[in-house]
């Protein structure tokens, strides 16, 4: 079918009689849902971009280097939780309810955050938001999922990382002003009428496509949900121990909570990456330990080895999320000429070699304004790589359990971001010497990420056959 006219063609490519009119997302049924979700899409890219550049601050303010890894990590933790109980309510009572539930607890969070007293209450502020957000997250893409059509994903996929561009533009400098000049906790506090503005203009178009399939409230998957977050939590644990048998022990217990309950919660053979959409699930699951288990840490890098200002650290997420944004646009215009594994391993391999330039940026006198181009690199690897694997999962989501098949893409990504930021947490506070950040933290880091991507290159070939997976098959 062309893409632009909407003209059917037969077998031999030849252009028929027949047409078929392919709804515009910016049509009447479809233009203020558009518009709503992108809106929430730009507040939550706000906040990432934007806490993710005062972090050094805000640990030269409370103190506690060692948790630097757990500001990120139990926004993630959380976040799963919200995910899986969002995805399993929303095939049951609708995607209102949750969508409402999860702008006030992020506005929540984010009070917690800015009035915290400490490193410890600001990471339970994070949690409120991580929950939140899950929930956020779920509601959103199985808005994609339920009332858009499989042709108009691909552009919904691109526009959604489109929104990532005003924040990835202003977000981190204003962040790291807003820091420097009036105070970090000013980042959170001044957050707070942005979701709630968010939810008076989405909600109504919302509730014009939602639909309702009632019955009875499972809660096993929020079991599971808790029980992962948890597993997870133990296993992060572990790597922040020195002593062996700690180490040894909590991580082991970790991966006996975690590897069941992971299990139960995504498609049957992530594990061990079937074929299809299970392979699509643990790749995004290592994609996304390897990148933000680098990009979280660049601004305390760039802070604590080059000595550069905090609006001069949050730049690099400026340009990769720019460059992410022009990476899913790529996606859009190609997804339907080039094989899909073809398009996640170009996006993999220039996520290494955007991650290798960083770090001799960071860890060498190279002039520090190469780390702009350099991270930007990655960025178009990730905007490659992430769409065309949740693309892959919108494909395979069957009718009527929408929510559950989605949340389990998301929940991979949310899985990957903890243990990535996590253990780079643990390494780069480790390896730190009088509570300041190391060199060889952050070379420790990008190797790890570098290995797990080669991983994830020697899975992509699995990918192949994803489309064609049935319901059946897929088992969720």
């Amino acid at each position: 079918m062309d893409k632009e006219t909407g003209a059917a063609h037969n077998v031999h490519g030849e252009q028929t009689t027949e047409s078929v009119e392919i709804e515009s997302i910016w049509g009447p049924r479809l233009g203020k849902l558009t518009v709503g979700l992108l809106l929430t899409i730009v507040a939550g890219a706000f906040e990432a971009l934007a806490v993710a550049t005062v972090m050094p601050e805000t640990v030269d303010d409370l103190g506690g280097l060692h948790y630097y890894g757990w500001i990120l990590a139990s926004f993630t933790l959380a976040n799963m939780v919200g995910i899986v109980l969002a995805g399993t309510e929303i095939d049951r009572i609708g995607m209102v309810r949750p969508f409402m539930v999860g702008i006030v607890l992020f506005s929540v969070g984010l009070l917690i955050g800015g009035l915290a007293p400490s490193m410890p209450v600001l990471i339970l502020g994070r949690v409120a938001q991580g929950f939140a957000s899950g929930m956020l997250l779920s509601v959103a893409w199985t808005a994609v999922g339920k009332a858009y059509p499989p042709d108009a994903r691909p552009r919904l996929m691109a526009l959604t990382s489109s929104a990532w561009v005003i924040p990835g533009l202003v977000g981190p400098a204003v962040a790291g002003f807003v820091a420097e000049h009036i105070g970090w906790r000013w980042v959170f506090l001044g957050m707070i009428p942005f979701p709630l503005i968010a939810m008076a203009l989405t909600v109504p178009s919302l509730r014009a496509v939602d639909v309702v399939a009632g019955g009875a409230r499972d809660l096993s998957r929020f079991r599971d949900a808790l029980l992962l977050a948890a597993g997870t939590a133990l296993l992060l644990g572990a790597f922040g121990r020195t002593e062996w048998w700690a180490l040894l022990g909590l991580g082991a217990v970790g991966l006996l909570v975690l590897i069941p309950s992971f299990g139960r919660l995504t498609p049957p053979g992530t594990l061990r990456a079937r074929r299809g959409v299970a392979t699509a699930v643990a790749s995004v699951i290592l994609l996304t330990v390897a990148f933000f288990g680098f990009e979280f840490f660049i601004p305390l890098a760039l802070t604590d080895l080059r000595h550069q200002s905090p609006v001069m650290s949050g730049l690099p997420l400026t340009a990769s999320a720019l460059t992410w944004t022009a990476g899913a646009w790529v996606v859009d215009r190609t997804s339907t000429r080039y094989a899909r594994s073809l398009l996640v391993r170009i996006g993999l391999a220039t996520i290494g070699i955007g991650i290798l330039l960083t770090l001799a940026v960071c860890v060498t006198d190279m002039p520090v304004l190469l780390v702009l181009p350099a991270w930007a690199v990655t960025g178009l690897g990730m905007g490659l790589a992430f769409s065309t694997l949740m693309l892959v999962v919108l494909d395979a989501a069957p009718e009527g359990s929408e929510g559950a098949t989605i949340s389990a893409g998301q929940l991979g990504n949310t899985l990957g971001v903890a243990l990535g930021v996590g253990i780079g947490g643990s390494i780069v506070a480790v390896t730190s010497i009088d509570d300041v950040a190391t060199a060889r933290g952050f070379v420790l880091v990008a190797l790890g990420s570098v290995i797990v991507l080669g991983l994830a290159i020697a899975i992509a070939g699995r990918l192949t056959d994803a489309r064609a997976v049935s319901v059946a098959e897929s088992g969720v």
